[in-house]
């Protein structure tokens, strides 16, 4: 064949027509499909997974939170539940952030529509299809962009599909699209450049930015950084002249406009929901950092290579050893263009500075560094190598065997280096084995060595070929298989999956104990348990509470959960820390707690951390985590207000509420919600009723082996270390009281600089140091740990007789490997006891007038409710922008005064920011409220608008493209490929910047001879196909054809 000679098309002919046709034409893309589908699910089996062991998907964040945002929507999809907004998180909040966030996938569907009994074999449906789809997506693009044959298209696309990215983010699937589209994307720039289409860049681009919003922030960024290479190097039909520059800028410009505008009704939602918090999730550090050295850079490219998915964690960029061995070769092949070659080593070297520099991997992550699994978009760089194999194997015939016995001599000594350095993963253990990583990668990069070297061989028969390539494909699985199992294990060391019984049965028996629940009281009310799994429980329960995790936060919810005493952290919230006030407050009608008691009143057990005197209502028999039997009880709030309610106008006057001091901060709400705080001329509290009464510490604080001094405003609490070094035995601090009366008491430690303690309660005084034991001679009890974790919150202690002694100890402890000094810091400790009466009193005040729902669920309230003169309608909805109130049928607006002293309208008036108020006038009034995810609506325009303009742009280049022109016409032959034509020879290679030709056609068109060579070929193949040709006539007739 000519060196330019034009690559026939695929002809409909050749494989028949119809379903049977599609098939055998598409045949490439189903084996790239299923052989990493089949490769994945081998790795999972022999790791362990269900049914060849007792493993599930389930690991870190996908067990933690995203499991239960698919059983959220999967609920919501079946109408049980609303999909744009949700009462299972932080005490409520809009939920199309979580599915731009995590959920919005197509690939979703899987889970929503398979049955939710098998929701874990769902999720593992899904990530097969994920990766077996981005396998799929490279393949086409190593056929298309590349030209390379579709057997080595398909071991490409495997590679691919079966990265270390791939692998390893199995535990955060909602990334894996970005391998889906990345490619679609890059090609769909390729077609924009080279002849003008958009739509097949619209389409992936927009695609991804509505299935992940973070991803697609990521591949917009590439997106810009390929659309500069491939203009600069990679294009042979772009010319550079100003107007043509000009023209395909605007082009690219407008098309990227139309995909954000498609994309743009889950974008704008997203974004409104992240600048709710997640904006200010941290505070960034900019100052330069390397994040690792070149050689361990390099070690990635190993087989069985993982480090970590914590913060240290190195980038995931292995995509097979042959891309270690393909990298410098890509450089030293004699076919590939000088300019290809130098805008290959320009995307290179940008994405490993964009790795290397903390800043600016910040940048790519939103200017954050993330919380563990760092170097989310690394999958780019394991695209741009493998796009460096492909066109290296492509023109494997012209690469000098010297090259490659080259390449292997400098790989193998840098190998050595890497295995002599010893590198630590964060556990610091040596991540890379001697011998199934340094040694095995070095056995491959020599193996595949002789196979490119087979493989260039001039003039090789197609037997040998195919022999080669599907040698070389077997050895590419088995190597990609080995490192998805050694990553599979390596994850589970680190992180471990979840065994599939310890989710399946004890969400399935929590669901049912909510059903029953809603179905003795079907009512709207919150509800909430003290037995955990994980933080995000309450979306597999159905669970309307304030304990939930996310990183689509709101922020100011979860500041005043915190100041309320409860459970808190800055992007989750739990029920630990609960108090009746609180409680009350919050609407929290029902708790589940796996106590042992089931009397009336219930006695704070050992398996308790129920901290409130509920009304027992029944119990039923659900499964633990371990499939074992347990006992859950259900108790009643009696005091638990509705959603709304009417509150003294008092309520305006708290801007916030600080974490400091919880006692304080519920007492000040309270008394100021039933009108019971005066306040001085200058806005400050004077007076108000207090609920919680604090008990002084009156007795000098016992020290054992601990001397205290001081850490800024606060007391520092530090062992005495031996004089032999190590740790004092018992270092303690033991707290004296004496109750004042007989209510129950609780306490809260304040701590600017949280180190764990465990604390020990005793019902009498015992030596300080000495043995904790209560007055009938047994050991003080437990009272668990303190600080850190999900133990910073209002601790229960008990209800004892007025002038009982009480001891409570602290225990100063280590860190898990025993080498911090054993310290804790405190700033204040708060002892209170709890005024039942007078708290009962205020809050029957507040019970007197609430909001009667009578329609309820999903993103829309509607009751009725009284209201007096002087008193605000409260509800405990947090303040999200997208609600909007309307009372006996007209809207409401709150007017306000802005920063410039304008008056400007309001939805709502936000409490404290915090809650959600309607200003009413006296008497009854229907209120109701709906919720609409601010931004949805215009983004909603956006989408008709965008979807507008492709079918403009559809219908522009159908009558003026001619590459398009060319598809449609072929596509009614039965062609199914546009001809291509051969790179040229190096001394070929036109300049970086070619000017143009004078006499130069448009270069958007393709070549002339290219549709009568293709229909020639075709002609000639049916007189084969009808007999009157012979295969060596036909053979010999299309090579006339294809030298002309």
């Amino acid at each position: 064949m000519a060196k330019n000679a034009a690559q026939p098309a695929v002809a409909a002919s050749q494989n028949g027509n119809g379903f049977l046709g599609w098939l055998r034409r598409n045949r490439s893309y189903l084996f790239a499909f299923i052989l990493p589908v089949a490769l994945i699910y081998i790795a999972y089996a022999i790791f362990g997974l269900y049914p060849f062991g007792d493993h599930s998907v389930l690991c870190l964040d996908l067990n933690g939170q995203y499991v239960y945002y698919f059983e959220a929507i999967r609920d919501a999809f079946h109408g049980d539940g609303a999909i744009l907004y949700n009462w299972e998180r932080n005490l409520s909040g809009g939920y199309q952030g979580v599915i731009g966030y995590y959920l919005a996938s197509p690939f979703t569907l899987i889970v929503i529509l398979l049955p939710r009994t098998m929701i874990l074999g769902a999720l593992l449906i899904m990530i097969l299809c994920k990766l077996g789809a981005a396998s799929v997506a490279f393949c086409y693009y190593a056929q298309k962009s590349k030209h390379v044959k579709p057997a080595l298209a398909v071991m490409l696309g495997t590679m691919f599909g079966m990265c270390a990215y791939g692998i390893i983010q199995t535990i955060d699937p909602m990334w894996l699209d970005g391998l889906v589209c990345l490619p679609f994307i890059c090609l769909g720039i390729e077609y924009l450049v080279d002849d003008g289409r958009k739509l097949n860049f619209i389409i992936p681009l927009a695609l991804i930015c509505i299935a992940n919003f973070y991803i697609g922030f990521m591949c917009c960024i590439f997106t810009a950084i390929y659309f500069v290479f491939y203009c600069c190097f990679g294009s042979d039909k772009l010319q550079f002249k100003t107007g043509e520059i000009v023209k395909v800028g605007l082009r690219m410009a407008l098309a990227s406009a139309v995909a954000i505008a498609c994309a743009a009704f889950m974008i704008l939602p997203v974004y409104n929901a992240l600048a709710l918090g997640k904006f200010d999730f941290t505070k960034p550090d900019w100052s330069f950092k390397a994040q690792f050295t070149p050689l361990e850079f390099l070690a990635q490219f190993c087989v069985n290579q993982y480090n970590s998915v914590n913060v240290e964690g190195k980038p995931e960029i292995y995509c097979g050893v042959l891309s270690m061995l393909c990298l410098p070769l890509f450089f030293l092949n004699r076919r590939i263009p000088y300019r290809k070659k130098l805008g290959y080593g320009f995307l290179v070297v940008i994405m490993f500075i964009c790795m290397y520099a903390r800043p600016v991997d910040m940048l790519w992550h939103g200017g954050q560094m993330p919380n563990w699994l760092p170097f989310r978009y690394s999958f780019i760089f394991s695209f741009i190598l493998l796009s460096m194999v492909a066109m290296t194997l492509r023109y494997a015939s012209s690469i000098r065997k010297e090259a490659i016995f080259g390449s292997f001599a400098v790989l193998f000594v840098l190998l050595m280096i890497i295995d002599s350095k010893k590198y630590l993963n964060m556990k610091g253990a040596v991540y890379l084995d001697t011998y199934t990583s340094i040694w095995l990668t070095i056995i491959l990069l020599a193996v595949y060595g002789v196979l490119v070297m087979l493989l260039g061989k001039k003039n090789p028969s197609k037997g040998m070929t195919a022999g080669i390539t599907a040698l070389m494909m077997l050895i590419v699985c088995g190597e990609l298989t080995f490192n998805a199992v050694t990553e599979f294990k390596d994850i589970h060391t680190e992180v471990a999956y979840s065994t599939r019984k310890s989710y399946r049965e004890y969400v399935q028996s929590g669901r049912d104990l909510v059903d029953e629940l809603y179905q003795r009281d079907p009512d709207f009310y919150r509800a909430e348990k003290t037995y955990v799994r994980t933080v995000n429980d309450n979306g597999g329960f159905k669970l309307r509470g304030i304990t939930h995790s996310s990183s689509v936060m709101n922020t100011k919810i979860l500041s005043f959960i915190e100041a309320m005493g409860y459970s808190c952290r800055s992007y989750y919230s739990r029920y630990d820390g609960n108090t009746p006030l609180a409680d009350s407050i919050l609407g929290i009608k029902y708790v589940l707690d796996k106590g042992d008691d089931n009397t009336n009143l219930l006695k704070k057990g050992e398996n308790s951390d129920l901290n409130c005197a509920y009304d027992f209502q029944f119990s039923k028999v659900c499964k633990t985590q371990s499939e074992t039997d347990m006992t859950v009880n259900v108790y009643q709030n009696p005091n638990a207000l509705s959603l709304g309610y009417m509150v003294s106008n008092d309520i305006t006057r708290i801007r916030f509420f600080g974490n400091d001091n919880p006692f304080n901060s519920q007492n000040l709400l309270l008394s100021t919600l039933s009108g019971n705080t005066t306040f001085t001329v200058g806005g400050g509290f004077e007076d108000w009723h207090k609920y919680y009464k604090e008990l002084a510490i009156t007795e000098p604080l016992g020290l054992n082996d601990v001397y205290e001094d001081s850490y800024g405003s606060q007391r520092n609490f530090r062992e005495i270390v031996p004089e032999g070094g190590g740790h004092a035995a018992d270092p303690t601090v033991d707290i004296f009281l004496t109750t004042d009366t007989d209510e129950p008491l609780y306490l809260f430690f304040k701590s600017e600089n949280e180190s764990k303690v465990n604390l020990w309660l005793a019902d009498q005084w015992n030596e300080a140091g000495g043995a904790m034991l209560n007055t009938d001679g047994t050991n003080a009890s437990s009272l668990g740990s303190y600080f850190e974790g999900d133990n910073y919150h209002i601790l229960y202690v008990g209800q004892y007789p007025a002038g009982q002694k009480l001891q409570l100890r602290m225990t100063l402890l280590t860190d898990n490997d025993g080498a911090k000094e054993k310290y804790t810091i405190i700033k204040n400790f708060f002892f209170c006891h709890f005024d039942e009466n007078l708290f009962q009193q205020d809050i029957d005040t507040l019970k007197a007038n609430q909001w009667h729902l009578t329609k309820f669920g999903g993103r829309t309230l509607e009751g009725t409710i009284t209201a007096k003169e002087g008193q605000l309608m409260m509800t405990s909805i947090p303040a999200e922008p997208g609600w909007k109130v309307w009372v006996d049928g007209k809207r409401y607006y709150h007017e306000a005064t802005d920063e410039n002293g304008k008056t400007v309208k309001e939805d709502f008036v936000e409490l404290f920011q915090g809650m959600v108020g309607v200003e009413l006038e006296p008497g009854e009034h229907t209120v109701k409220m709906t919720y609409t995810p601010p931004g949805l609506s215009t983004g909603l325009f956006l989408l008709v608008c965008g979807i507008f303009c492709c079918v403009m742009f559809y219908i522009y280049d159908k009558k003026n493209n001619k590459t398009f022109k060319l598809i449609l016409e072929n596509r009614k032959k039965g062609i199914y490929d546009l001809p291509y034509e051969d790179d040229p020879e190096p001394d070929m290679n036109k300049p970086i910047f070619q000017k143009p030709a004078a006499n130069q056609a448009n270069p958007a068109a393709p070549a002339a001879p290219f549709e009568s060579v293709a229909d020639e070929i075709r002609k000639l193949k049916e007189l084969k196909d009808e007999g009157i040709l012979t295969d060596e006539e036909f053979e010999a007739q299309k090579k006339k054809l294809l030298d002309k």
